[in-house]
C-alpha cells in the first residue's frame, strides 16, 4: 500500500490548490505517511551512506540561527516564527522516507516512482493541451503551479529525477521518450531562463552518457530532436514562446537599471557583510538594504550562506557532497542543471528536490548490494568445486 501511496504523493506534487508557501494536498497526504511510518524513517536514517551527522547539525543551526531572530525581534516579528526550519525539518523527513521504502524494496521504489512521474507530467499536460493555463501570463502559463518558475523547476528536477531512475531500470522508450519531451515542453512554455538552460544541459549530456546513439536509443534521440525542432521552430506557440523566452534573455534586468547581482537579492551579501559569518537567519527581510528587501534571496546557496553563515552553509555542503560518495563524476553531473537553476533560485523548500537528492545515494547502495551479491555467488561457486 506505501508504493502506491508513494505514487499517488507524485501524482498529486504539482497540484497548487492553495497559495505558495502553504502545504498543497500532496503536502497532507505525505505527512499522514510520515506519520504513520516511523519505522521506515528510522530505517532510512539508518540505511543512509550519505552524512546525516552533517544533515542534522546543519538542521540543529537553522533551529539555532532562525530562534535567536524570533528573540532579537519577539515584539516586532512578521510572519510564523520558525518557519524556514519547519520546512527543512518536513523534506529531511521526506529524505529518510524515501531511502526508507527504497532500501525495503528497490525495485518497487524504482517502478512504482517512474510510474508516478510518467501519470503526473502525463496528467499535467493532457490537461494543458485540452482546456488550456489561465492561471498566469497566458506566455508563461504555470499549469497547475502558482508561477511559471515553480513549473519549469518541477519539470526539470522530474526530468533529472527520470533520467538518473532509467540507470536503476531501463523502462520503455516510448515511455522514455513522452516523459522526456513534456518536460522539455514544460521547461520552455514556462520561460524560465534557468530551467531552460539546465534541461539544454542535461539532454546533451544524457544523450552521450547513455550512449544512445545506437539502435533503438538512435531512434529515440531522432524522435526528440524532430519534435523539439517542430515545435520550436515551426509551431506558433513554440515560435512565440522561442521568441518571448529570446526575448527575456536578451532584456534581463536592463529596463529595471539593475545589475543580475541586486535582482537576486545577493547586494545583501554586499551591503551587510557581517552575516555572512554566523548568519542572519531567515525572515524579516525588511530589515536588510536590499533591492528585493521584502523577500528572500533568490539564491538557494546565497541563502543558505547569508542565512546561516560559513558554519550553517559548511555543514550543509559536506551533507551535498555526501551524496555523491562512491559514485563516478559522470553520474554525479546529473545534479548540476539543478545546482545552476540553485544560483539565480530558492528552491530548497521545493519537496521534489529532496527526492532527487535520495536519488544518488540510492544508486550507490544498489550497486554496493549488487558487488555483495556477486560475491555470494563466487562464494558458493568455489565451495561446490
Amino acid at each position: 500500500m506505501k508504493y502506491y501511496l508513494w505514487a499517488l504523493f507524485l501524482i498529486l506534487n504539482p497540484f497548487y490548490f492553495f497559495e505558495s508557501g502553504n502545504p498543497q494536498i500532496s503536502d497532507f497526504l505525505m505527512f499522514s505517511m510520515l506519520v504513520f511510518s516511523p519505522s521506515v524513517i528510522s530505517l532510512g536514517i539508518k540505511r543512509s551512506p550519505f552524512s546525516t551527522k552533517s544533515l542534522f547539525a546543519f538542521l540543529t543551526y537553522t533551529f539555532l540561527a532562525n530562534g535567536i531572530l524570533y528573540l532579537v525581534y519577539i515584539t516586532s516579528y512578521r510572519g510564523i516564527p520558525m518557519l524556514a526550519t519547519v520546512f527543512y525539518v518536513y523534506n529531511i523527513a521526506v529524505l529518510f522516507y524515501v531511502m526508507g521504502i527504497a532500501n525495503q524494496n528497490i525495485r518497487k521504489f524504482v517502478v512504482f516512482t517512474q510510474w508516478g512521474i510518467i501519470l503526473s507530467v502525463g496528467i499535467q499536460i493532457g490537461y494543458y493541451m485540452v482546456f488550456g493555463s489561465y492561471n498566469y501570463d497566458i506566455l508563461r502559463p504555470a499549469f497547475f503551479f502558482r508561477t511559471p518558475n515553480q513549473l519549469g523547476y518541477y519539470a526539470l528536477i522530474m526530468l533529472s529525477a527520470f533520467v538518473v531512475l532509467n540507470k536503476l531500470n531501463r523502462i520503455n522508450m516510448v515511455y522514455f521518450v513522452a516523459v522526456f519531451l513534456s518536460c522539455l515542453f514544460m521547461t520552455l512554455v514556462s520561460a524560465s531562463k534557468a530551467a531552460v538552460g539546465g534541461a539544454l544541459f542535461l539532454s546533451v549530456y544524457y544523450l552521450f552518457d547513455s550512449q544512445m546513439l545506437k539502435g533503438y536509443g538512435l531512434v529515440a534521440v531522432l524522435v526528440i530532436f524532430s519534435a523539439s525542432y517542430f515545435f520550436v521552430f515551426k509551431s506558433d506557440q513554440g515560435s512565440r514562446q522561442a521568441d518571448y523566452l529570446l526575448e527575456r534573455v536578451e532584456q534581463g534586468t536592463k529596463e529595471q537599471n539593475i545589475t543580475e547581482w541586486e535582482y537576486r537579492g545577493y547586494d545583501r551579501m554586499s551591503n551587510h557583510p557581517k552575516y555572512l559569518i554566523l548568519g542572519s537567519g531567515e525572515g524579516m527581510y525588511r530589515r536588510f538594504k536590499t533591492y528585493i528587501h521584502h523577500h528572500e534571496m533568490h539564491s538557494s546557496f546565497g541563502n543558505l550562506l547569508f542565512s546561516y553563515g560559513i558554519p550553517g552553509f559548511t555543514l550543509f555542503l559536506v551533507f551535498f557532497f555526501s551524496l555523491f560518495k562512491g559514485l563516478s563524476i559522470k553520474t554525479s553531473l546529473y545534479i548540476v542543471p539543478v545546482i545552476l537553476y540553485s544560483f539565480t533560485h530558492m528552491g530548497l523548500r521545493f519537496t521534489p528536490l529532496w527526492i532527487l537528492f535520495a536519488l544518488f545515494p540510492l544508486i550507490y547502495s544498489l550497486s554496493r548490494y549488487q558487488q555483495y551479491q556477486a560475491k555470494i555467488k563466487i562464494n558458493e561457486k568455489t565451495q561446490d568445486t
